[in-house]
């Protein structure tokens, strides 16, 4: 997935002209870049709109994104660009958090002074037989005590999930688990939580009962997850807990995106643009100001619906996707993940609808667009989670190594120097033969004996 603009034709709307600026930009995937965009636009959409799924019910817009990709792809670097109103943000409000506090700090010891005296005031009252409007000073006095201010935190990476619901409760129960190394997340207290982020992800409230501080309720928590990942971090975490994410269900919420290496293809001095970032941004910070609006005034997140047409093509979907799980067909080694992609496409589509701009319901063309992007997202996930059998990966490797010979207009290839110079996984006779024995059956190629050489014709169709 180098390029998902290649693919999503219908789509044309901001989030994915953000795309393709960082990517002419910094020159990274298409598909990486993509799925930053995406998660920073959920971070601001989950605390505004939710969806409404036809006859299924209401379901948050947040995201989980996963990006699978190694060191010097640029992981780091469109993080730092994507993200930065939302860091921002957090730091400004942060800052604003931390004088509140301080005058509230200050307002406590005027507090206990005067609560010193009122106290001296009722004993006297009593001692006099008139204790009643002391009394009700004094009480009046104690529920106008200083209290902490509500903080307003949205990014969190290094952290513990029992944490994050603390802090959640504290500043805000929309929250981003977010990290450009995600084996931060993944390796640390987050992956010994994944019940708590399913539930999260599904807006589920959640009663956390604690022994030795005060328990709470997180009602309708928004929980987006955006992590960046380098395969072998990836590969130690499925060692390690793969079992238990897949069982549960936490990795088949993930769109995932594992786009070819972009290292040997960079140019210095390449310009950076940035016309599209500023509206980008501009977007951000309006929707930002849109979330403090809404919870100064308590209003309840605005659900989106899709029309009718939308409505009929994200039910196509559900139902075509339903059938690509039985025997035989794509979804059937992952129902887990086929369960959840028709609600991740009408969550992107209400997000490309937000962020947009869009009026009134849902269209059918957004719809489409969104399960273009889900759909070519969906065949990484297969790549990466339930990937073929050993032979046919075996065989794949080797059919590409072949391309180079046909390219260059060489038919046949001596077996024994496949042995020595072909790709490393199928070096071994017994590997190679059964690697070639996939490519005869699909007519990729042919092996023939020529006296006592075995070789192998890289085009037996001509």
């Amino acid at each position: 997935m180098n390029n998902l603009a290649q693919n999503v034709q219908s789509y044309q709307g901001l989030m994915l002209s953000m795309a393709d600026e960082l990517t002419a930009s910094y020159q990274v995937a298409h598909g990486l870049a993509l799925m930053s965009v995406m998660s920073a636009v959920a971070t601001v959409g989950q605390d505004l709109v939710d969806v409404e799924l036809p006859n299924l019910g209401v379901v948050p817009t947040s995201l989980s994104t996963l990006v699978v990709a190694g060191s010097g792809e640029g992981k780091s670097v469109v993080d730092r660009a994507v993200f930065r109103v939302l860091r921002e943000y957090d730091l400004k409000k942060k800052a604003e958090q931390t004088t509140a506090q301080q005058q509230m700090e200050a307002d406590t010891e005027s507090w206990k002074v005067t609560y010193k005296v009122l106290k001296s005031e009722l004993r006297a009252a009593v001692k006099a037989g008139d204790a009643e409007h002391a009394s009700h000073v004094l009480h009046q006095h104690i529920l106008a005590k200083p209290k902490m201010p509500d903080g307003r935190r949205t990014l969190y990476s290094d952290v513990t999930i029992p944490a994050l619901l603390g802090q959640m409760s504290q500043n805000g129960e929309s929250a981003v688990l977010q990290s450009s190394e995600g084996a931060t997340i993944l390796s640390g207290g987050a992956a010994t939580h994944l019940p708590h982020l399913c539930s999260m992800w599904s807006g589920e409230s959640i009663c956390v009962d604690r022994a030795t501080t005060e328990s709470f309720i997180l009602e309708c928590p928004r929980l987006t997850t955006a992590i960046m990942i380098q395969p072998a971090a990836l590969n130690q975490f499925l060692a390690n807990r793969g079992d238990a994410a897949r069982g549960i269900g936490y990795l088949a919420r993930f769109l995932v995106c594992a786009p070819p290496s972009m290292q040997g293809q960079k140019v210095a001095g390449r310009q950076v643009f940035t016309a599209v970032s500023n509206v980008f941004e501009e977007r951000l910070e309006e929707l930002l100001c849109c979330i403090e609006d809404r919870l100064s005034e308590s209003r309840p997140r605005h659900t989106l619906k899709l029309d009718h047409w939308a409505s009929l093509a994200w039910m196509d979907y559900f139902n075509l996707v339903e059938r690509c799980k039985r025997h035989g067909e794509c979804y059937f080694m992952a129902p887990d993940h086929a369960a959840r992609l028709a609600e991740n496409a009408a969550r992107v589509a209400a997000l490309i609808h937000l962020f947009d701009g869009h009026e009134g319901d849902i269209n059918v063309h957004t719809v489409n667009s969104a399960i273009q992007i889900c759909g070519m997202l969906s065949r990484d996930f297969m790549r990466v989670f339930v990937p073929p059998p050993i032979q046919e990966q075996w065989a794949s490797l080797l059919n590409e190594y072949f391309h180079r010979f046909r390219s260059s207009g060489i038919k046949m290839v001596k077996l024994s120097d496949l042995m020595k110079t072909g790709p490393k996984a199928v070096r071994k006779r017994g590997d190679l033969e059964i690697a070639l024995q996939v490519l005869e059956a699909a007519g990729h190629a042919k092996v023939y004996q020529s006296g006592r050489t075995q070789f192998v014709d890289v085009m037996p169709w001509g």
